[in-house]
């Protein structure tokens, strides 16, 4: 049986003015996900350059200032202020509230994602190494003072430990639950670790093999945040990652070279070892990684993270 709507039935649909579905969210007043988005890249390369240019005008006023040590701040600075702007105007939410909440599981979070990729870097090497697809032909050590290895070491941990906070803050975070936000996790997943793979395109010695690779590396990234809500296991892993495999054990890192303990000599092809990109480009990674997030799940079995 059909029924028909009574005649005196005032109910309306409101239609918003098209301004308002262009640019306000539905769901509540303020801007729709991809102006956010849009917004929030504007403001990172504006603090980016501003910060650059400051930091040429200033230095050589202060030639005591350790320019190397200071270069891994600058991005970190930026990304950082630009994410603070735009939660706090444009997103009307807490910074910490993109996973950054501290807590003393956020402690374990963060230590665990460094000891997985400790562990996965270190399988990778003796992969390779066993495999003779990498030889060792030195350590830092007989080329420099200890007192050199150790200011390295410290420099590269800075670096690197830089890297691991601002690109998961930007990936992991703002971009990631900002796509989230408009469209689907799965689809937010998806898109941000694309762009992930798309901002290492014109890393020195880059292909679609290695851009494949960091595609899979922002997956898993996501896959953590994914499981607990929170940013420090995503941002662990990832110093971690970068710091074991360029400092400790001599790969390039994403195709950039740098110090390292171990000095290492690439005795296979490109697609088995990864080559002058390193690890993200061999055809090891995409077996290792889910190992990785095999024992991700079952580290985190039974929780539930809220934000």
């Amino acid at each position: 049986m059909t029924t028909h709507p009574s005649k005196t039935d005032n109910t309306a649909v409101v239609k918003r003015p098209f301004l308002a579905v262009l640019f306000v969210s539905p769901d509540e007043r303020r801007l729709r996900a991809g102006w956010r988005l849009g917004f929030h890249t504007l403001l990172v390369g504006l603090f980016t350059l501003t910060l650059q240019l400051g930091s040429y005008l200033i230095l050589p006023w202060f030639p005591f200032l350790p320019a190397d040590l200071l270069q891994p701040l600058l991005p970190t600075a930026a990304i950082t202020l630009a994410t603070l702007l735009a939660r706090r105007w444009l997103d009307h939410r807490s910074f910490a509230s993109l996973g950054l909440l501290w807590s003393a599981r956020a402690l374990k979070d963060l230590f665990f994602g460094l000891a997985l990729s400790a562990g996965l870097m270190t399988l990778i090497f003796g992969i390779e190494w066993s495999l003779g697809w990498i030889a060792i032909t030195g350590t830092s050590f007989q080329q420099l003072p200890t007192a050199a290895v150790l200011g390295n070491l410290a420099q590269a941990g800075l670096l690197y430990a830089c890297v691991g906070y601002y690109e998961e803050l930007y990936s992991r975070g703002y971009q990631l639950q900002t796509l989230a936000d408009g469209t689907t996790i799965l689809l937010g997943i998806v898109l941000s670790s694309s762009f992930f793979g798309f901002l290492h395109i014109a890393n020195p010695n880059a292909s679609l093999l290695s851009t494949a690779g960091i595609v899979l590396a922002g997956l898993f990234l996501a896959y953590g945040w994914l499981r607990t809500r929170q940013l420090w296991l995503s941002i662990g892993f990832h110093f971690g990652w970068n710091f074991f495999q360029g400092t400790v054990f001599g790969f390039p890192v994403s195709g950039i070279g740098g110090f390292s303990l171990l000095i290492l000599e690439d005795t296979s092809s490109t697609a088995l070892s990864g080559g002058a990109f390193g690890p993200e480009a061999s055809i090891l990674i995409l077996p290792v990684l889910l190992l990785g997030m095999a024992v991700i799940t079952i580290a985190t079995r039974g929780r539930v993270e809220t934000t």
